[in-house]
């Protein structure tokens, strides 16, 4: 069994050729590093995270996979688009709040 290092430096390699037009699924990454994960990959998910908190890479995700982030332009506009996220969560939240206690 690989330690969580060995499986970070696996997904970082294999994001090394992908793009934010060219990303790869959660899948593949998965398959590619040889490990057993459930059906939304949670586990691939976290060591992604991890890859990017120990390794200080900057690595992006769309519809379509996981990309790396190669300029300031690109980690810029990813980082607008969390944030966009982030706020239409945060409204989200509050609709379902107040209509589920009738205060709309």
């Amino acid at each position: 069994m690989r330690s969580a290092i060995e499986l970070e430096k696996a997904i970082i390699d294999v994001l090394e050729g992908t793009t934010q037009r060219e990303p790869i699924p959660v899948r593949n990454i998965t398959s590619i590093i040889g490990i057993t994960d459930g059906e939304s990959c949670p586990r691939t998910r976290k060591l992604i995270l991890s890859a990017m908190k120990n390794n200080n890479v900057a690595i992006g995700s769309n519809r379509g996979g996981y990309f790396l982030l190669r300029s300031e332009k690109e980690m810029q506009e990813y980082l607008n688009e969390l944030m966009s996220r982030q706020i239409a969560i945060s409204k989200r939240i509050e609709i379902t709040y107040y209509a589920f206690h009738g205060l709309n």
